[in-house]
């Protein structure tokens, strides 16, 4: 995803010192970091430890984080630390790659632009699920019960005509449109969520 965005992806271990990552950034001019939610925060506390003493850190523009989800607070830290424009998440696995994106946030809780859509950045500030969009072209998300009956299914026509009613909340399995060479069909990823229709 990064790539086809026309970006240059720097890989940097996890495992690196932060020293060394923020060296390497500020070296080849990095604007986005993306990494696991833990790692990024503990890479801004050492940029935000740095600027403290008077140093000369790394500005990010942009944070995308995988893997743990953040709470709000937690994402704010991140714009504070490495001074980001925006905050914003992506959904995926090692079988799936990623498949699913959330709405960014901006500073104080800025509504940011999405698609032509406008999103609250402050919206159920203390919750921790997020909402996640993604293309039907590439990929079938179904929601099924823990005996395996399919609830709903990103395919269903009443997804789009859905009122008031509560979706129901289910394990995440996913069917990739896309994958040819190493097909990922009624995949089970262990997740727990819902669909809703983008309005």
């Amino acid at each position: 995803i990064i790539e086809d965005a026309g970006a240059t992806e720097l890989h940097v271990s996890a495992a690196a010192p932060d020293s060394l990552a923020m060296q390497i950034a500020k070296q080849f001019g990095a604007t986005v970091v993306t990494a696991s939610s833990s790692r990024l925060l503990q890479f801004a506390r050492y940029v935000k430890g740095v600027r403290g003493q008077g140093g000369e850190a790394v500005d990010i523009k942009k944070v995308i984080y995988t893997s743990e989800t953040l709470q709000r607070h937690q994402e704010h830290y991140l714009i504070d630390a490495l001074r980001a424009e925006v905050v914003g998440s992506t959904y995926g696995s090692t079988e799936s790659g990623e498949w699913g994106a959330a709405p960014p946030i901006a500073p104080h809780g800025e509504a940011v632009l999405v698609n032509g859509a406008e999103l609250d950045g402050e919206e159920s500030a203390s919750n921790t699920s997020r909402m996640f969009a993604f293309d039907r072209r590439l990929v079938v998300v179904e929601i099924i019960s823990e005996d395996g009956t399919v609830l709903t299914a990103s395919t269903d026509a009443c997804l789009d005509s859905m009122d008031d009613r509560k979706p129901p909340v289910g394990e995440i399995v996913l069917t990739s449109l896309c994958k040819w060479r190493n097909p990922l069909v009624r995949y089970r990823t262990g997740d727990v969520g819902s669909l809703h229709p983008l309005s």
